[in-house]
């Protein structure tokens, strides 16, 4: 039989089918009703069965003692049930109330579910700006509860948010430290999602080969998960994918396939209308495209599906499709309103399109200024987009040019907008590079000199695709055709094509703004050098290369004009794309030209380095994720709860009472009563920490009373002891629970009175000296034992500090990693170190047994290692640190807690009794009948129970 907390592991494993059919064969307690119902609800919803799930936590809401934690749960997937039908209203609705009830709970994990649920919806829509300011909170909790799975869900979903707003750097680094968490903490439902981000990003930046085997991922995935919504998701990408490659029929049966797999009412159902009607537009069915596009129409009621991803994607549909029918003035105004779109949602790409759309639609209409001045707008932001764009670019002023009669200048513009789509494999945009052209060329006078410029060998040309590894959906028939590798350059030994040997000063300079703008494509920036290097002839030979990390080497480009040239080949590294490295080799011409040349590739390569880095960066600062504040602290403090201690620290500074400061060994004790001298009027004297279990006992007496000359054998001279050591200053007695029974009473008596009376003195003497205490042990427990005295603990036991754990104050580690970071690079003279944003979120879920101290050496061993001005990666981690999570789950979970079982029986059994009660009093708000049902106890034995624990 199994067990009910083996359907949960199964369920935060992502493994739905295999949770439901051990959540059947549960025998179902009173007290675990409840759970059970919600966990059952949870897995229908995520296995696509609406109608039960949605009946389930319907009832649910209304049964009576539904603790607060479980209706949030419901709460939750009635918002997703709310997506599914297309109301997105009432699923923001949905969310909030889950995200109060959560709150109320006191649940932190649930806290953290719900407001990933509202920040996901919010997110996509009109109020972007809302969503970031949701995302701090929510990060902030993310971090204090330290669980792997949530973590990496709010790394899936900011990468998600960010990708549909065109920063593909942030949600390609979101989503690759979602996946390394999920490499040591496995959830097959987040790692299907994790893949269908990737997926997404790589269509959406043309990466086409990356993007099939991101489907084939998710897919396998998905079905060991059986969440249909995430499978559905990927076919509609993949589906995408193909109409990408020129194959429109597969694409048409991937969206079919993903309407059978969970049929949808809302955004998934827009999505797949959307996109058959972009393939029947292609297929030039133009009133299957419209009616298609109506139905998208029909369902945007409300400003929130508006403002949907899915929707402002479909408007521009909508404007190609007006351009096709000749509508262009109504075009003009559609695509007025997606511009407005968005901007209102900061979506770039989108922006960008838009722009690039309008200006051609100006373009046919003979605006010609206005043409202009909407390709000034996009111009400058090209370098950050995609290539389609490039092309898309160069396809306008290709067109432009001809309508205007100067073919020459022309020219160029089309061959690059032509190895552009080439390049990528642009099924769509080689179609419309035609056409755009073909009419153009048709809008002119009829016997116009351009068309004979033209042969059939320069017409823009559909390729067949090269793919990598295909879905497992794709049958043999509907994978794309196999190609042989691109022609490299189209380009004889010593006879260049007429493209490159006719380059013009012009297309030289375009070609080179072309470089800049492609600084985040290796393979394309190789492919226009190899261009512009051949078509202006500075060298004898010219190759692009994507060498393999076994020394495979295939060539992207070529050009040759000196075939027996016998120099040595000089090679210049561009980057890496999909894990090969992309390579550009020259064969120079003799003479001090040929090396100034070699010269200014390496700048330009420099330069273009440069630009990737600062295009990263530019997009952190516009990603969702909020930014990490500078942190004002004393010292190592960095925030949060240790904050808090330092605004008491301050405020009992200048009182002369005695501080107790507990907390586990590392956590900051010492910190802290540094803290309180420094804030003292004693600050000008001194601070003397004394640890009592360092001393052996028998010399902890003279050690902490001194000792006169001659009271005991090797007692040559005076020695004050520390407490006259801290003469008008302050003590600091660590490890105080170790003083034993037979100092205690001296002590004690120089705490009362401030006396002290050294070894071989007779007279005590007074002295004025501040005592702060601290210890990691259990200091009552010590007190009922009878190994300290009582009267001594409440002398001590004035004012209580307690420094939490490291685990229980997660927000601070980022700016005590920026401190020792800092501090251990100016010891050792490394430069400017710092941690990947991966490594981080190791840092932030390992559980630190030995706190600040062990995270503090940790970065001291890391950086020691570091080269200097290094990024510290996850492989710069100690084993230790890297797997520490993968013992269990950081923080108990929700129906937890944590006992030491070495302790006494009795007090452990106290202490989890008292905990059980109050969980169960707060779950059914104080309802005794439910709280002692839930317990399996009678009302009468939880009464004696609270009158026993003192609850």
């Amino acid at each position: 039989m199994a067990t009910m907390q083996r359907a949960v592991e199964l369920f935060h494993e992502g493994r739905f089918f295999d949770s439901l059919s051990a959540l059947n064969e549960v025998e179902v307690s009173g007290n675990e009703r409840f759970p059970a119902e919600v966990l059952r609800a949870e897995i229908l919803e995520r296995l696509g069965r609406i109608g039960q799930s949605r009946g389930m936590v319907s009832r649910l809401l209304r049964a009576k003692g539904l603790p607060p934690a479980l209706g949030s749960r419901c709460e939750v997937v009635l918002s997703r049930l709310e997506s599914e039908l297309g109301d997105i209203r009432g699923a923001i609705q949905h969310a909030r109330r889950a995200v109060d009830l959560a709150k109320h709970s006191g649940k932190l994990e649930q806290v953290c579910w719900s407001q990933l649920r509202l920040v996901l919806l919010i997110g996509g829509g009109l109020r972007p700006e809302l969503a970031a300011s949701l995302l701090t909170e929510l990060r902030s909790n993310v971090t204090k509860l330290g669980d792997p799975h949530v973590t990496a869900m709010l790394h899936i979903a900011v990468g998600n948010l960010d990708g549909r707003r065109g920063l593909f750097d942030t949600a390609a680094r979101h989503t690759k430290i979602a996946q390394s968490i999920l490499s040591t903490k496995p959830n097959v439902w987040l790692q299907a999602w994790a893949e269908n981000n990737k997926l997404a990003l790589a269509l959406l930046d043309c990466d086409f080969d990356s993007a099939f085997e991101h489907a084939s991922r998710s897919l396998a995935l998905s079905d060991q998960s059986g969440a249909l919504a995430v499978r559905r998701t990927c076919l509609i990408n993949l589906a995408n994918l193909f109409y990408a490659v020129g194959e429109f029929q597969s694409s048409i049966k991937h969206f079919d396939m993903a309407n059978a797999v969970l049929p949808s009412s809302g955004e998934y159902a827009s999505a797949i209308f959307d996109g058959v009607a972009r393939v029947r537009l292609c297929e030039n069915l133009i009133e299957e495209c419209a009616e298609l596009l109506d139905l998208v129409e029909a369902a945007a009621t409300t400003p929130e599906h508006r403002g949907g991803y899915v929707y402002r994607n479909s408007k521009l549909t909508r404007v190609r499709l007006l351009e096709r029918q000749n509508r262009l003035d109504a075009a003009i105004l559609t695509i007025e309103e997606v511009i407005q779109l968005a901007k209102e949602t900061t979506d770039r790409l989108l922006y960008q399109v838009a722009l690039l759309t309008k200006a051609e639609i100006l373009q046919q209409l003979g605006r010609i200024d206005e043409t202009l001045a909407a390709l000034d707008l996009v111009a400058p932001a090209l370098a950050e987009q995609p290539p389609d764009l490039w092309a898309h670019y160069d396809r306008i002023l290709a067109c432009a040019l001809l309508a205007a009669g100067e073919t020459g200048a022309a020219l160029p513009h089309l061959h690059r907008a032509r190895r552009l789509y080439e390049s990528i494999r642009s099924a769509p945009g080689l179609l419309e590079l035609s056409r755009r052209w073909d009419e153009t060329l048709a809008a002119r006078a009829n016997g116009d000199p351009a068309g004979s410029l033209l042969d059939a060998g320069e017409r823009p040309r559909l390729p067949l695709p090269v793919l990598a590894a295909a879905a497992p959906e794709i049958d043999a028939a509907d994978r794309p055709a196999e190609a042989p590798s691109p022609d490299p350059g189209r380009a004889a030994c010593g006879t260049p094509d007429r493209e490159a040997a006719a380059i013009s000063a012009r297309d030289v300079l375009q070609t080179a703004a072309g470089l800049l703008r492609h600084h985040s494509r290796p393979e394309l920036v190789a492919r226009e050098l190899v261009h512009l290097l051949g078509g202006t002839g500075t060298v004898a030979a010219a190759r692009a290369l994507s060498v393999g990390s076994d020394g495979d080497e295939q060539v992207l480009a070529a050009w040759t004009a000196d075939p027996a040239a016998d120099t040595l080949p000089r090679r210049f590294s561009i980057g890496i794309a999909r894990d090969r490295a992309v390579e550009l080799e020259l064969r120079l011409r003799p003479g001090i030209e040929a090396r100034a040349t070699a010269h200014t590739v390496a700048l330009l390569l420099a330069t273009i380095r440069d630009l990737e880095s600062a295009r990263v960066e530019r997009e952190e600062r516009l990603s969702l994720w909020p930014s990490d504040e500078d942190e004002a602290g004393e010292g190592t403090v960095a925030g949060g709860q240790m904050r808090s201690l330092m605004a008491i620290a301050r405020r009992i500074a200048t009182t002369n009472v005695s501080v107790l400061i507990t907390g586990e060994s590392g956590t900051g004790k010492e910190v802290l009563a540094r803290a309180i001298h420094r804030y003292s009027d004693r600050a000008a004297k001194p601070f003397v920490p004394f640890n009592c279990a360092a001393v052996p006992r028998d010399m902890l007496e003279s050690q902490l009373f001194g000792y006169r000359r001659g009271s005991f054998t090797g007692a040559d001279r005076d020695h004050p002891g520390v407490i006259g050591a801290a003469r008008d200053g302050t003590l600091f007695l660590d490890e105080i629970g170790e003083l034993g029974l037979d100092l205690q009473p001296k002590l004690l008596r120089f705490l009362e009175s401030g006396e002290v009376c050294p070894i071989g003195e007779s007279t005590p003497f007074t002295l004025s000296v501040r005592v702060i205490a601290a210890t990691n042990a259990d200091i009552e427990q010590h007190v009922r034992e009878g190994r300290f005295r009582e009267d001594l603990f409440y002398r001590l036991n004035v004012i209580r500090l307690q420094v939490p754990p490291l685990r229980e104050r997660r927000d601070e580690i980022p700016a005590l990693v920026r401190h020792f970071l800092d501090h251990a690079a100016g010891e050792f003279r490394k430069g400017n170190v710092t941690v990947s944003e991966e490594t981080m979120e190791h840092l932030l879920l390992c559980r630190w047994p030995g706190n600040v101290r062990q995270l503090q050496n940790e970065i001291r061993r890391m950086v020691a290692l570091a080269e200097p001005n290094a990024v510290l990666a996850p492989a710069a981690l100690s084993p230790e640190v890297f797997n520490a999570r993968l013992a269990g789950r950081l923080v108990p979970g929700e129906f937890e807690m944590l006992v030491p079982l070495k302790a006494k029986l009795q007090p452990t059994l106290a202490k989890v009794e008292t905990a059980m009660i109050r969980l169960a009093l707060r779950d059914h708000q104080a309802n005794l009948n439910a709280a002692a049902a839930a317990l399996g106890i009678s009302r009468k034995g939880l009464y004696l129970k609270r009158q026993r624990l003192g609850l």
